[in-house]
């Protein structure tokens, strides 16, 4: 399965990930080798294999075969020839363009939906981001590289798990407060201010020009109330207190831009919201007054 000299297409904590050949069927693969030195191998495998032999989506990289002879942990994925979301995004990859990121954000919309809601147990990731986000030929998503994912029997469990898993600047703040990447260029944390992502978003929204986070690359090639409304859904999802953020199955509607996106609480009670996040994460440099209100939201364009 593995040869001399295969690609190595990237590596963490519990294992690496390369480049592999089937040969019955001729196929290109992705293999992913658990190292065997890592003490909870077993673990990671067993868990990883019983989530992923059971989910069948279009959305969802799937699984070919697996392995766990002479103590070596594989899991054998199928190959994306576009690589990863990220490296497009911030790396030497393909310039995107708008349609296509608009419709990656309703791809992977689409397998939160599965995981969280369609699938006979709900599944969380815990490990979204763009580096997990793969691509295939057509620029179809497959969400990947489940490393930390568990099954629950009911989604209002999620805050009965305790311990911390996954990358931490993508996880709820609840747990851990930092960013995610969405529409532009900037990563997760920029380096030199320490600005997280969604804090740099919610200061743009706040000063009323949220268009500003797009990716300048797109020399402004979109629908400017489309991408409005898309960072703001992505606000609503990255909502400081847990109960307000919407069902995946909620955002993938209001990506559609009907109605109910222009009358989001995102905007009301911002003092006390505000409070509550400088509480939990001792903000202290956001002020209320730079906040819109609901008045504030993209208007709906009208038909002519």
């Amino acid at each position: 399965m593995l040869g001399q000299g295969e690609r190595m297409l990237g590596q963490r904590g519990t294992g690496c990930v390369h480049e592999g050949f089937l040969k019955n069927p001729n196929a290109k693969v992705v293999v992913k080798r658990i190292y065997r030195g890592y003490k909870h191998a077993k673990e990671v495998f067993t868990t990883e294999l019983s989530i992923m032999s059971q989910l069948e989506h279009r959305n969802i990289m799937p699984l070919i075969s697996w392995s766990n002879d002479g103590g070596e942990f594989l899991l054998v994925y199928g190959y994306m020839s576009n690589g990863s979301l990220d490296n497009h995004l911030l790396g030497n990859g393909m310039q995107l363009p708008r349609k296509a990121r608009f419709n990656i954000a309703l791809d992977l919309s689409s397998a939160l939906h599965y995981l969280h809601q369609e699938s006979e147990k709900c599944v969380l990731h815990r490990d979204i981001k763009s580096a997990n986000v793969m691509l295939d030929s057509k620029i179809n998503v497959k969400l990947g590289v489940f490393g930390a994912p568990m099954f629950l029997d009911h989604p209002d469990l999620a805050l009965q798990t305790r311990k911390m898993v996954g990358t931490l600047d993508f996880v709820a703040p609840e747990y851990y407060y930092q960013g995610r990447e969405a529409c532009g260029i900037r990563k997760h944390k920029d380096e030199e201010s320490q600005l997280g992502l969604v804090d740099w978003v919610r200061e743009l929204y706040g000063a009323w020009n949220v268009l500003q986070a797009a990716d300048e690359r797109l020399n402004v090639d979109f629908n400017k109330h489309e991408m409005a409304c898309l960072l703001v859904a992505v606000l609503w999802c990255a909502h400081p207190i847990a109960k307000q953020r919407p069902k995946i199955s909620q955002a993938i509607e209001n990506q559609g831009f009907p109605p109910s996106l222009l009358s989001l609480e995102i905007g009301s009670q911002l003092s006390t919201i505000l409070c509550h996040w400088r509480a939990q994460a001792q903000w202290t440099d956001i002020s209320v007054s730079s906040w819109p209100s609901t008045a504030h939201m993209p208007a709906k364009p009208t038909s002519t």
